[in-house]
């Protein structure tokens, strides 16, 4: 049915519409909180918050209850289907440089545990929905819209206006009603109140302007400004600033630089310096040094509680063969976070951590891939390791099964006990003609546990289905290699 409007909107409105559409459902095993109790006189301390040392656990007591009340893992999993529908659609033909986009989401999940998946009361969202004209020098775009810079990515309601002042320069103003990052809604949605203490009592205004700019081949530069203040301008939520460059040296190497600073608190929020370096017999070294900050707008308690940030720096070496079957990479890192004036005197708190592991593929045959990867990784309180490895069969570019088996552990923090886990995953991925593909994947994971582990069994299994599907030609192609 879809498909019959589309195509009659198609020959009917518009000298082009394209929709693109992708159907996802997952299975999920989810375990729940639930509520549970303990006697006082079985807890440790005063006050309303105690330790249970029969449980080790945190609880909350309430002056002349006989018992203290905690949050735990139920004993069993519920599961849950949830499904999304995505469907993107472009426009053209109105007129010189006019098109329409949009692109809108629904959400639905069934289940015991419907109520755990992410937004399954949110039953429909529009991501992007606006009217654009462009002629050459001049871009305009009025609606709802992404902002990608490197600031991250945001949408918002309102108009932007792109100027290409010469071939290698543009400046791109915008301004409009702000969207809460991953949520889709403003400042006042009930998704904010219902984990927010003090939630925002006025909607967003954002305004930003971002520069690009290609001096040479070589050398790319962006730099953004934004600002976010209350609607009724009595306050601001943030104002922040960033800067990227990047440099290619030829022959595989390159440098680039990105800085994100928070104007209202003073901080340097992100700092990356990344160089890559081809080196003799096609290998190939990337390092960076990172300094890194965490951001909280102006209008959450969270950045009241001063958040530790770190510094850190991560390497990778890599081998490619002359023929491209095999490539091995292996990387390591390590990070030291900043003084956090907690703990004892006698024993300061461990602020360091290492990172180390590597994978590689092998293209056996033209049909066959195996692949492999490990990683361990130690920090305060806490250690993991995890590997996997695989198989990948492809006799055609339409098709493609694959299978894994995966495993890992965990030293629980400030715990002896190492919780395991094996898993086991098929996958598998059809194209059906030029416009539609149909990919799934299935893993069990199983769940095991020793010494002072916590004893909740995390075995479950997942899986999902997505299908895609493409109504209409794309314009900067030709009908016969549109795919």
């Amino acid at each position: 049915m879809i498909a019959a409007v589309a195509a009659s909107v198609a020959t009917a409105t518009a000298q082009g519409v394209r929709i693109t559409g992708s159907t996802i459902s997952r299975y999920v095993e989810i375990r729940p909180l639930v509520t549970d109790s303990v006697p006082v006189d079985s807890t440790r301390g005063t006050g309303p918050v105690r330790e249970a040392f029969t449980r080790g656990v945190a609880v909350q007591c309430v002056p002349g209850d006989a018992h203290c009340r905690y949050r735990r893992s139920a004993d069993d999993s519920e599961a849950t289907l949830a499904f999304i529908q995505d469907l993107e659609a472009s426009a053209w033909g109105f007129g010189q440089g006019i098109r329409a986009y949009a692109h809108l989401r629904g959400r639905a999940a069934n289940g015991a545990g419907e109520d755990l998946w992410p937004q399954a009361d949110d039953a429909f969202d529009v991501l992007d929905a606006y009217l654009e004209i462009d002629r050459g020098r001049f871009r305009g775009r009025a609606g709802r819209q992404w902002r990608t810079s490197g600031l991250g990515y945001y949408n918002f309601d309102g108009g932007a206006l792109l100027v290409r002042v010469t071939e290698r320069f543009s400046v791109d103003a915008f301004g409009g009603w702000s969207l809460v990052r991953g949520l889709n809604e403003s400042h006042t949605s009930g998704a904010i109140a219902a984990v927010e203490t003090i939630p925002p009592d006025d909607r967003g205004l954002v305004f930003g302007v971002q520069l690009q700019g290609q001096p040479s081949t070589a050398l790319s530069l962006a730099a953004s400004y934004q600002r976010e203040v209350r609607e009724d301008r009595t306050a601001f939520y943030s104002e922040r600033v960033s800067a990227d460059a990047d440099l290619r040296l030829g022959r595989g190497a390159g440098l680039s630089v990105s800085l994100e600073g928070d104007l209202a608190t003073g901080e340097l929020n992100e700092g990356l310096l990344r160089g890559r370096v081809p080196l003799p017999r096609s290998f190939t070294l990337v390092a960076e040094a990172r300094r890194h900050v965490p951001f909280f707008e102006l209008w959450t308690i969270w950045g009241a509680f001063s958040p530790v940030g770190y510094s850190e720096g991560n390497a990778s070496l890599a081998w490619r063969d002359a023929g491209s079957r095999i490539l091995v990479q292996a990387r390591g890192g390590w990070r030291r976070y900043d003084e956090t004036d907690a703990g004892l005197g006698f024993l300061p708190l461990e602020r360091t951590g290492w990172r180390i592991g590597g994978d590689g593929t092998w293209r056996v045959a033209e049909q066959w891939t195996l692949f492999a990867a490990a990683h361990s990784e130690l920090g305060f309180g806490a250690a993991r390791s995890d590997a996997d490895a695989g198989v990948r069969w492809e006799p055609s570019p339409r098709l493609y099964a694959g299978a894994r088996v995966a495993g890992f552990q965990s030293a629980h923090e400030l715990r002896v006990g190492t919780g395991r886990v094996f898993a086991f995953g098929l996958d598998g991925g059809l194209r059906l003609g030029r416009e539609a593909r149909i990919a799934g994947d299935v893993t069990v994971y199983q769940h095991s546990y020793k010494d002072f582990a916590p004893a909740t069994d995390w075995s479950q299994t997942r899986a999902s289905l997505r299908i895609e599907w493409t109504i209409g030609a794309d314009p900067g192609t030709r009908p016969e290699d549109d795919s």
